[in-house]
């Protein structure tokens, strides 16, 4: 039966890819510096103003961030144009490379935020800004174990554990688990079949948020039902012959459509989760152009430290802060640290995760 996992797999470098992800990271790094720095009084009007400005228009509903919805498409589209096909099933392959991908940062990510916080909870807007009371062992084994993504207990009350931007990360590791599963499932039912099973979880996910407003902010930062069909709409878009990725026009229309009617009426049941499909599917027609893109004469190799850059700004946020840095030069701060995370920790890593396994995987897709 053809599906995404009879076409063939594209194992070209594409540097666009990353910078468009260390674009998305960057995105959320000002979305979590500015409104910090503001709250410690320094003057950030400005950009603060253009900041409360996106969130106006992109999420009136309190929705997903667009950076990172745009995220989870890039990650279903990176992770398919070179991964598990039909006639190269090697799961041990995939796996080993995404432990070594994601694991250590995520461990990482987290040591550094509990000796932030450790360090530095005498000020109690340190407190307020990550949004962490204490660190706790056993909400921390429960944020990294990842059940959180299916059981919306206590999200807000245990999740953020000093850095709650890897949640996102997280849940992403369950969505490496579903795609492992997926080919054999849609194999059986069908890939059509598949897809509609999955835009009906979304629609009973926005059905049940609306009856019950306490799930709303698991459902979009941390759910592995909110994010499956943004992920997989990526991989599909990988598929040169899907028609469902052609009309751009009408999607953008449609988009800015539901902006408007999104921010005078920002509760109105269903629109909010068929907006975040339509710039989902923008985001694949994007991803889908930047295979067109000559940029190879460009060494894009600094934008390759995307993931150390979501992974840890958050705990090198507060250390901004508490020490008086000026906000451009935490801003200089987070990305250096997190390029030396990328050449010293991520990219051995990586290498050491390649040695180990076949040979047919690009160097870095994502």
């Amino acid at each position: 039966m053809k599906n995404i996992f009879t076409i063939a797999k594209n194992d070209r470098y594409n540097p666009s890819l990353a910078l468009l992800r260390t674009l998305l990271a960057m995105y959320v790094v000002l979305f979590h510096l500015i409104p910090r720095y503001a709250f410690y009084g320094h003057d950030v009007q400005v950009p603060l103003m253009l900041e409360f400005g996106l969130l106006r228009l992109l999420q009136s509903s309190a929705e997903t961030n667009p950076a990172v919805l745009a995220f989870i498409t890039l990650s279903g589209y990176c992770i398919h144009r070179n991964g598990l096909r039909h006639s190269d099933y090697n799961v041990r392959a995939f796996v080993l490379r995404r432990a070594f991908r994601i694991m250590p940062l995520l461990v990482i990510g987290t040591l550094l935020g509990w000796l932030v916080f450790a360090a530095l909870n005498d000020d109690l807007r340190i407190i307020a800004i990550t949004n962490t009371a204490n660190i706790s062992l056993s909400a921390a084994i429960y944020k990294l174990s990842g059940l959180f993504a299916f059981i919306p207990y206590q999200f807000e009350q245990l999740l953020h554990q000093a850095n709650s931007p890897l949640i996102t990360c997280i849940v992403e590791l369950w969505l490496y688990a579903f795609y492992i599963l997926a080919m054999p499932l849609m194999q059986r039912m069908g890939q059509k079949l598949f897809m509609v099973l999955l835009l009906a979880i979304t629609v009973l996910g926005a059905i049940a948020y609306n009856l019950w407003p306490a799930i709303t902010s698991w459902w979009h930062n941390g759910s592995f039902f909110g994010f499956v069909l943004y992920w997989w709409l990526g991989a599909l878009a990988v598929d040169p012959g899907n028609k469902l990725f052609k009309p751009l026009i009408a999607y953008l229309l449609a988009f800015i459509a539901l902006t408007v009617v999104l921010t005078m009426w920002p509760n109105i049941l269903l629109l909010v989760e068929i907006r975040k499909i339509l710039l989902a599917l923008l985001v694949a027609i994007l991803l889908r152009k930047t295979e067109t893109l000559n940029l190879r004469g460009v060494n894009y190799s600094m934008f390759n430290a995307s993931f150390s850059l979501y992974a840890l700004h958050m705990p090198l946020i507060c250390l901004a802060l508490y020490f008086g840095l000026n906000l451009y030069v935490a801003l200089l701060l987070i990305m250096l640290v997190a390029y030396i995370s990328y050449v010293c920790i991520e990219r051995p890593l990586i290498n050491w995760g390649q040695d180990r396994t076949t040979a047919n995987y690009i160097n870095v897709v994502y």
